[in-house]
């Protein structure tokens, strides 16, 4: 019983370390999936944000190149103005391009490239607006020619910056789904081990329920279980005014067989005496084995008459027994003592004992395989034996080879 306790114990506290893991698990878990999706987030609205910006400055960029094609740009149109609305419209491509493209190196390394060399043109075009030299309408020109072809690398390598940005996303999507399918695998694997462990952990209270209730060599219901269940029929029957029996049983000359034919012989003819004795009694009747080869009996609503009844048949059942052991037949009999709860004195479940255990002292002492009735009424103390009245006399049968 100890060995199951500890494991008992030990089930629980695995049981609370799983748990705790578990938990701890999913709080990570739930932690990166919360992270992943944050990031995701502001990765999404920074595409939006700067992907708007590039492509509503490139619409801008290619109207300005449409009319200069167009012949519809003068020379009105490469004024002071117009070049820092020209230098304002390339800044902003490269700028969302260049915060576009800082989710890439690659296209990072391009951008930086390709914006140093548009710097370079654009300075040339303000200085030649400052001078108002006439040079900046020509500057003016070859820039639209030569940094349209420029403008578009940097929005073909954006492009391609937002192309992987999106296939970025789409794997972080996959990866935040498979957390979520990892998440919901590890609590629909740590609900089955918590209910394996809560399983295995009811199983063995019911285990060491049952071992504290009953004889473990048995199956009767132990000592401690008798009295409780005495007390509670005790009880029950001074409240409704019922009767309630009690039989004392020991097994005779039972120390001669452990020392004969050794403790395994005796433990044979326990557990036979116990069968027969669950065989004859009542559903409402409690038998328990209270101590080495002793028994009891409760008897809930029985009168001391039908007690002794009852404790007459066990005694002549338990006399026809017999046991093989090592090719030698073992004889059993056993002494009965019964008494009934007393109304008229003390009704208490531990007085009915000392009377039921007087009588089975007083049937060893006449000799033994027989039963002795406690009296219903008290009677004077100078009457002596006369309180004990031999309800059945059963010839005495000895231990045989």
């Amino acid at each position: 019983m100890n060995r199951l306790y500890y494991r008992y114990r030990a089930s629980l506290l695995v049981s609370g370390l799983l748990f705790a893991v578990g938990m701890l698990l999913v709080a990570g878990a739930a932690t990166v999936f919360h992270g992943m999706r944050h990031t995701l987030d502001n990765q999404t609205s920074t595409v939006g944000y700067h992907s708007s910006r590039l492509f509503a400055a490139w619409e801008r960029f290619n109207s300005v190149v449409e009319r200069r094609m167009l012949g519809l740009l003068d020379d009105s149109d490469m004024s002071s103005q117009g070049v820092e609305d020209l230098l304002r419209l390339q800044l902003d491509i490269v700028e969302s391009s260049y915060r576009q493209a800082a989710l890439s190196p690659l296209h990072l390394e391009k951008l930086l490239r390709y914006r140093r060399t548009l710097d370079t043109r654009l300075e040339r075009l303000r200085a030649s607006a400052d001078r108002d030299d006439g040079g900046a309408h020509a500057e003016a020109r070859a820039l639209l020619d030569d940094g349209g072809q420029l403008v578009n690398l940097i929005v073909l390598e954006t492009t391609s910056a937002i192309a992987k940005a999106d296939d970025a996303q789409r794997r972080l999507l996959i990866k935040t789904g498979e957390i979520t399918l990892w998440l919901l695998a590890g609590l629909v694997t740590l609900g089955a081990v918590l209910v394996g462990g809560l399983i295995v952990v009811s199983g063995q209270r019911r285990e060491l329920r049952t071992l504290a209730m009953t004889d473990g060599l048995t199956g009767l219901a132990n000592r401690r279980v008798f009295m409780q269940q005495s007390e509670a029929e005790h009880a029950r029957a001074l409240r409704y005014d019922l009767p309630v029996a009690l039989i004392l049983v020991d097994l005779d000359y039972f120390k001669a067989v452990n020392d004969n034919w050794g403790h395994p012989a005796g433990d044979a003819v326990l557990k036979t005496v116990a069968a027969s004795l669950q065989a004859l009694s009542r559903q409402s009747d409690l038998v328990a084995r209270i101590g080495g080869e002793e028994f009891a009996i409760l008897m809930p609503e029985t009168t001391l008459a039908a007690a002794t009844d009852a404790a007459t048949r066990y005694c002549e059942a338990i006399a026809a027994l017999s046991v093989r052991h090592g090719g030698s037949t073992l004889g059993i009999t056993a002494s009965f003592g019964v008494a009934a709860m007393r109304h008229d004195a003390d009704p208490s479940a531990a007085a009915t004992f000392a009377q039921a255990d007087a009588a089975l002292y007083r049937a060893k002492h006449c000799g033994r395989n027989r039963v002795i009735a406690a009296p219903v009424l008290s009677l004077e103390p100078a009457l002596g034996d006369a309180v004990y009245s031999v309800s059945s006399e059963i010839s005495p049968t000895f231990w045989k080879r």
